[in-house]
C-alpha cells in the first residue's frame, strides 16, 4: 500500500486493517502511464461523517451540512479516479469541500454548496481560476492533472 494513502486513511479515521481491504482503483494519466492506486472508500467515509455535524459545529453558528451538498460530494468522490486521497472538509456555508494540494501555488478545490451549487477553484502556478455551476467541466481529471504537473497547461 502506498505510504501516503496509509497516512491519509489513518487521518480520516480508517483503521489500517480496513484500509488494506478497500478495493483500489488504478487510473491512467494523459500519456497512458499507470498512476498510483487511490482509496476512494476512505474519502467517501469522510464525506459521510460530515453528515453527523450539527448546527454550530464550528462554534460560530455554521449550519449543519446540507443533504444536497453531502449527496453531490459523495457521488463525486465515488466516481473520482485520481492517484491521491483528497482532503474532505465541511464549509461554514453548510457545504462540503474536496481539495488537493500539489505544491505551493498548485491546488484544486471543489465546493459542493447547499441546494446543488458547485464551485471549482484551482491554480497551477498562476492566478487562481474560479468556475461556477455551468462553467464546471463534467470531467475534472484534466484540471487535476494540470494542477499536479502531470501535463502542461494549454
Amino acid at each position: 500500500m502506498d505510504p501516503w494513502n496509509s497516512i491519509g486513511a489513518s487521518l480520516l479515521g480508517v483503521e489500517p486493517s480496513t484500509a488494506e481491504r478497500i478495493v483500489m482503483d488504478v487510473v491512467v494519466d494523459a500519456r497512458g502511464a499507470q498512476m498510483k492506486p487511490v482509496l476512494t472508500s476512505a474519502a467517501v467515509e469522510a464525506v459521510e461523517r460530515l453528515g453527523d455535524l450539527e448546527e454550530d459545529w464550528d462554534l460560530d453558528w455554521a449550519p449543519a451540512i446540507d443533504p444536497d451538498a453531502l449527496f453531490a460530494a459523495s457521488r463525486f468522490v465515488k466516481s473520482m479516479r485520481v492517484p491521491r486521497l483528497p482532503v474532505v472538509a465541511p464549509r461554514n456555508s453548510g457545504g462540503v469541500r474536496v481539495e488537493w494540494y500539489a505544491q505551493v501555488g498548485h491546488y484544486l478545490f471543489i465546493d459542493f454548496e447547499p441546494h446543488g451549487e458547485v464551485q471549482v477553484i484551482y491554480a497551477a502556478g498562476s492566478e487562481p481560476q474560479i468556475l461556477v455551476d455551468d462553467e464546471v467541466p463534467t470531467d475534472l481529471s484534466a484540471l487535476f492533472l494540470q494542477v499536479h504537473g502531470t501535463t502542461r497547461a494549454s
